[in-house]
């Protein structure tokens, strides 16, 4: 919890459980107003930012890149491995730096602003 506070800010509100069932054993869910990270035994496993309150990616991408941002901004980073465009639903899935996941970039319908980012790491 200390980490992603340091990090975000003190939650809205956040949900802590403990399980065992074989994914993991500490659940945290941090709720900031519409935007919404998961967190299984301190691993970040998904976001939902529809918000221009977080930067992400500020350590690869100057100023790292928020809703509202031009999409070109993280489209044209040199950290982008591979993009691939879903023009139906309007969202890019790109893998960048050293991430093993795609993050879904979220776009108005005329495809040049940043509406969100999903991110959902399958264990």
């Amino acid at each position: 919890q200390e980490k992603m506070i340091a990090r975000y800010g003190e939650p809205d509100s956040l949900e802590v459980w403990h399980f065992e069932d074989g994914m993991g054993d500490l659940y945290e869910h941090y709720y900031y107003g519409d935007d919404y990270f998961e967190v299984i035994d301190g691993d970040l496993i998904r976001l939902d930012i529809n918000s221009n309150r977080f930067a992400l990616y500020k350590d690869i991408i100057d100023g790292g890149v928020k809703v509202g941002d031009p999409v070109e901004k993280i489209l044209n980073s040199s950290h982008v491995k591979k993009k691939e465009k879903n023009s139906q639903y309007h969202v890019y899935e790109l893998w960048i730096a050293y991430y093993d996941y795609p993050l879904q970039v979220g776009m108005d319908e005329s495809e040049t602003y940043i509406t969100g980012f999903y991110y959902y790491y399958i264990m």
